[in-house]
């Protein structure tokens, strides 16, 4: 096993390389860590998204949920949906005020 930092070959199970003292972390680890970061919205850009565009369901997508934010955008351009998407989009735009709106997988927003 090679050290990420300075490039040198240290023994497998250490915390910290020998040589330059940076933090081990094996791969699986950090895959994970990298992908959960990946994953992670945030509240803010959602909240933006949908007092903006919230009738066209562009929050919905942000965050994964492609069905019922392409359910909202052809209701809107429908003209005769926006009297649901409009609504709808209020009460997603509630919920993430709240923080009680989850991404597609059921993650919170950070």
């Amino acid at each position: 096993m090679y050290c990420s930092m300075c490039g040198k070959e240290i023994q497998d199970g250490l915390e910290n390389c020998p040589y330059c003292g940076a933090v081990i972390v094996n791969r699986t680890q950090a895959s994970a860590a990298r992908q959960g970061a990946e994953h992670e919205k945030d509240w803010i850009v959602a909240l933006l998204l949908c007092f903006f565009v919230g009738c066209f369901g562009i929050h919905r997508f942000y965050v994964r949920k492609n069905t019922s934010g392409l359910i909202m955008l052809i209701l809107t351009i429908t003209c005769v949906g926006v009297i649901i998407s409009w609504p709808w989009a209020v009460w997603d735009f509630i919920m993430i005020l709240l923080r009680k709106f989850k991404t597609a997988d059921g993650q919170e927003l950070v």
